[in-house]
């Protein structure tokens, strides 16, 4: 038998489901599915030997190795860059004020919009962490970042929406917030597990800075969802590099998994309040209205059709 290991951190793989990936197998009773499609131009020969050589080993091993035909492969790409975005601009459709624009008569800023306290005196900041619990979504790193700054007098807490798919998460979730006590912070740490989009606008009001600790790829609709609320997203996911506003993206990206660089980019952010700069804030927010607004992006889809 085969003893599953925790998984690595790794944003592209499926968290689905509800198998529990943490009991032995037997890899007699397994069978991989190997898509010819994949090993075609464009892979890196030194991945393609890797991945072969583990299928071999499998194969050894006892599990039951079959070639299988993918065909639409080579629209999987153009497709989830329909659906992806699709998927961030339904959800920011709900947000007030993203469909439809602002009233005229009541004139309201994004943040007053969703009904909470105003922001012009803030004594603690609070930051914002979105995804499910899991290792992919980096939730540790930023416990630790959030103990770091605490431990130098910055007034912040910290505010965890997640919850949980795999059973055994349960045990990541149980060591985020073992790690809390040890750092001696969880008394600034909020976990709230799952929230849904309805109430999701009360949070972000509440909120100054999201912190969203995923490593490069897809434009993740947390920080989307952030910047269309007034909230400003501090990111490691380098596709935002040329969505955020140019003079000021590398500020608002840290490097994946650098703890130091993302405790120097909250400094910056706090030290500067950012998250009281209503031009930059606009300039966010914008930016989601003109690309991401479902009614726009249906357009660019039509228009790239015909």
């Amino acid at each position: 038998s085969v003893q599953r290991e925790w998984p690595a951190r790794n944003a592209s793989r499926s968290e689905a489901g509800g198998e529990d990936f943490s009991e032995p197998i037997d890899i007699e009773e397994v069978k991989i599915g190997v898509p010819r499609e994949f090993f075609t131009h464009g892979l890196d020969p030194e991945i393609e030997k890797n991945i072969k050589a583990v299928i071999t080993k499998l194969g050894k091993e006892g599990a039951k190795i079959k070639e299988i035909s993918l065909p639409h492969s080579d629209w999987a790409l153009a497709t989830y860059y329909i659906i992806m975005p699709a998927e961030a601009s339904a959800n920011l459709a709900r947000y007030d004020g993203m469909k439809y624009g602002y009233s005229k008569i009541s004139n309201l800023s994004p943040r007053s919009s969703f009904g909470g306290a105003g922001k012009s005196q803030i004594s603690t900041v609070t930051i914002l962490s979105v995804g499910r619990i899991t290792p992919s979504k980096g939730h540790d790193l930023i416990i630790r970042t959030a103990a770091e700054l605490i431990k130098s007098r910055y007034n912040i807490k910290l505010t965890i929406i997640g919850g949980i798919i795999q059973n055994y998460h349960r045990e990541y979730l149980k060591f985020l917030k073992e790690l809390a006590t040890n750092l001696q912070i969880n008394d600034k740490i909020e976990f709230l597990g799952d929230v849904t989009y309805d109430k999701m606008p009360f949070y972000l009001n509440q909120s100054q800075i999201l912190v969203n600790a995923v490593p490069f790829g897809g434009l993740d609709k947390a920080v989307l969802e952030a910047m269309a609320s007034g909230v400003i997203p501090l990111t490691s996911n380098g596709a935002f590099l040329t969505v955020f506003p140019e003079k000021i993206a590398t500020q608002l990206i840290f490097k994946e998994g650098d703890l130091k660089d993302l405790e120097n980019k909250l400094r910056n952010i706090t030290d500067k309040k950012l998250y009281q700069d209503e031009e930059l804030i606009n300039e966010l927010r914008n930016i989601v209205v003109k690309n991401h607004n479902l009614d726009n992006l249906i357009s660019r889809i039509v228009e790239e059709i015909f």
